[in-house]
């Protein structure tokens, strides 16, 4: 009766046993049957190193849109104040040294500070 490997059970003929081909072919079968299931698990594995790679390249793209958003939100925060906001002071100021020419239909004339005030 032959010893047995202790990971996958093969058989370990002892020294005074004769050749046997059962052994031989039981030692073939179980390593082609390991090969085979382990060829499988690293299939299996890659497959799962593929979807992660596509999470990462999505999860990247995700977060180059979230801040393009971000930014576009912001830019459009800005339009809308500008644009919609009450305005409550002179949003420009034009200086005159006088108004020889200027044709001034509303406001008044502040002569010392050289300006417009409407």
């Amino acid at each position: 009766m032959p010893n047995r490997t202790i990971y996958y059970d093969l058989p370990l003929p002892l020294p005074e046993e004769y050749y046997d081909l059962a052994v031989v072919n039981e030692v073939t079968e179980k390593t082609d049957a390991q090969l085979k299931a382990n060829a499988d698990a690293v299939a299996a594995l890659a497959e799962q190193v593929a979807e992660l790679a596509k999470l990462e390249e999505v999860s990247a793209v995700l977060e180059e849109l979230q801040a393009a958003a971000a930014e576009n939100t912001s830019q459009i925060a800005t339009l809308w104040d500008a644009v919609f906001s009450d305005i409550t002071g002179n949003p420009f100021s034009v200086a005159f040294s006088s108004l020889a020419g200027v044709k001034v239909t509303g406001g008044v004339y502040n002569k010392a500070q050289k300006r417009l005030e409407c």
